[in-house]
Protein backbone atom coordinates (compact mmCIF):
# COMPACT_ATOMS: atom_id res chain seq x y z
CA UNK A 1 0.00 0.00 0.00
CA UNK A 2 1.27 3.46 -0.86
CA UNK A 3 2.21 5.61 2.09
CA UNK A 4 1.47 9.29 2.12
CA UNK A 5 2.57 12.25 4.21
CA UNK A 6 0.65 12.98 7.39
CA UNK A 7 -2.48 14.98 7.35
CA UNK A 8 -3.51 16.37 10.67
CA UNK A 9 -1.23 15.16 13.42
CA UNK A 10 -2.32 17.98 15.68
CA UNK A 11 -3.10 17.67 19.36
CA UNK A 12 -1.27 14.37 19.77
CA UNK A 13 -3.35 12.69 17.10
CA UNK A 14 -1.60 10.40 14.67
CA UNK A 15 -2.75 10.38 11.06
CA UNK A 16 -4.83 7.36 10.09
CA UNK A 17 -2.18 5.96 7.71
CA UNK A 18 0.37 6.00 10.55
CA UNK A 19 -2.01 4.31 12.98
CA UNK A 20 -2.48 1.54 10.39
CA UNK A 21 1.29 1.14 9.98
CA UNK A 22 1.75 0.88 13.75
CA UNK A 23 -1.15 -1.55 14.04
CA UNK A 24 0.46 -3.83 11.43
CA UNK A 25 3.65 -4.02 13.50
CA UNK A 26 1.77 -4.46 16.77
CA UNK A 27 -0.33 -7.28 15.33
CA UNK A 28 2.75 -9.11 14.06
CA UNK A 29 2.04 -8.64 10.34
CA UNK A 30 5.43 -7.02 9.95
CA UNK A 31 8.50 -5.98 11.89
CA UNK A 32 9.49 -2.93 9.81
CA UNK A 33 8.29 0.65 10.05
CA UNK A 34 9.08 2.81 6.97
CA UNK A 35 8.54 6.45 7.86
CA UNK A 36 11.26 8.05 5.72
CA UNK A 37 10.21 11.51 4.59
CA UNK A 38 6.70 11.15 5.98
CA UNK A 39 6.85 12.81 9.41
CA UNK A 40 7.93 16.37 8.66
CA UNK A 41 4.39 17.74 9.03
CA UNK A 42 3.76 15.96 12.32
CA UNK A 43 3.27 18.34 15.27
CA UNK A 44 5.37 18.06 18.46
CA UNK A 45 2.34 16.52 20.18
CA UNK A 46 2.04 14.08 17.27
CA UNK A 47 5.71 13.15 17.71
CA UNK A 48 5.06 12.47 21.39
CA UNK A 49 2.09 10.29 20.44
CA UNK A 50 4.35 8.43 18.00
CA UNK A 51 6.90 7.94 20.79
CA UNK A 52 4.24 6.41 23.03
CA UNK A 53 3.27 4.00 20.27
CA UNK A 54 6.89 3.09 19.47
CA UNK A 55 7.48 1.99 23.05
CA UNK A 56 4.84 -0.72 22.54
CA UNK A 57 6.43 -2.16 19.38
CA UNK A 58 8.68 -4.72 21.02
CA UNK A 59 9.02 -6.81 17.83
CA UNK A 60 10.19 -3.91 15.65
CA UNK A 61 13.46 -4.77 13.89
CA UNK A 62 13.71 -1.95 11.33
CA UNK A 63 12.85 1.73 11.79
CA UNK A 64 13.35 4.24 8.99
CA UNK A 65 13.03 7.88 10.04
CA UNK A 66 15.26 9.29 7.25
CA UNK A 67 14.56 12.56 5.45
CA UNK A 68 12.41 14.04 8.19
CA UNK A 69 13.13 17.32 9.92
CA UNK A 70 12.84 15.79 13.36
CA UNK A 71 14.68 18.18 15.63
CA UNK A 72 12.97 20.01 18.44
CA UNK A 73 10.06 19.26 20.76
CA UNK A 74 8.65 15.77 20.58
CA UNK A 75 11.79 14.34 19.02
CA UNK A 76 13.42 13.68 22.38
CA UNK A 77 10.44 11.48 23.29
CA UNK A 78 11.01 9.48 20.09
CA UNK A 79 14.70 9.08 20.97
CA UNK A 80 13.74 7.79 24.41
CA UNK A 81 11.26 5.35 22.85
CA UNK A 82 13.99 4.01 20.56
CA UNK A 83 15.99 3.02 23.64
CA UNK A 84 13.21 0.53 24.48
CA UNK A 85 13.22 -1.23 21.10
CA UNK A 86 15.43 -4.13 22.15
CA UNK A 87 14.87 -6.14 18.95
CA UNK A 88 15.78 -3.22 16.69
CA UNK A 89 18.43 -4.24 14.14
CA UNK A 90 18.43 -1.27 11.75
CA UNK A 91 17.78 2.38 12.52
CA UNK A 92 17.82 4.91 9.67
CA UNK A 93 18.23 8.57 10.72
CA UNK A 94 20.01 10.13 7.72
CA UNK A 95 19.05 13.69 6.81
CA UNK A 96 16.90 14.32 9.90
CA UNK A 97 18.39 17.68 10.87
CA UNK A 98 19.54 16.45 14.25
CA UNK A 99 21.68 18.76 16.37
CA UNK A 100 24.87 17.49 18.00
CA UNK A 101 22.97 17.35 21.32
CA UNK A 102 20.25 15.20 19.75
CA UNK A 103 22.94 13.04 18.17
CA UNK A 104 24.38 12.41 21.61
CA UNK A 105 20.92 11.47 22.87
CA UNK A 106 20.59 8.99 20.01
CA UNK A 107 24.01 7.51 20.83
CA UNK A 108 22.97 7.00 24.45
CA UNK A 109 19.58 5.60 23.40
CA UNK A 110 21.07 2.92 21.15
CA UNK A 111 24.04 2.03 23.37
CA UNK A 112 22.13 -0.80 25.06
CA UNK A 113 20.41 -2.16 21.96
CA UNK A 114 22.25 -5.46 21.59
CA UNK A 115 20.53 -6.44 18.33
CA UNK A 116 21.38 -3.17 16.53
CA UNK A 117 23.48 -3.92 13.43
CA UNK A 118 23.20 -0.68 11.46
CA UNK A 119 22.71 2.95 12.35
CA UNK A 120 22.71 5.44 9.54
Amino acid sequence: AARRPPEGGRGGELPEWLRREIHDVRSGRRTRLELGGLLTGLSPAGMEALAEELQQLRTLTYLNLENNNLGGPGWEAVIHAISNLHNLEILRLNFCGLTSREGLLVARAVSNLRCLKALG
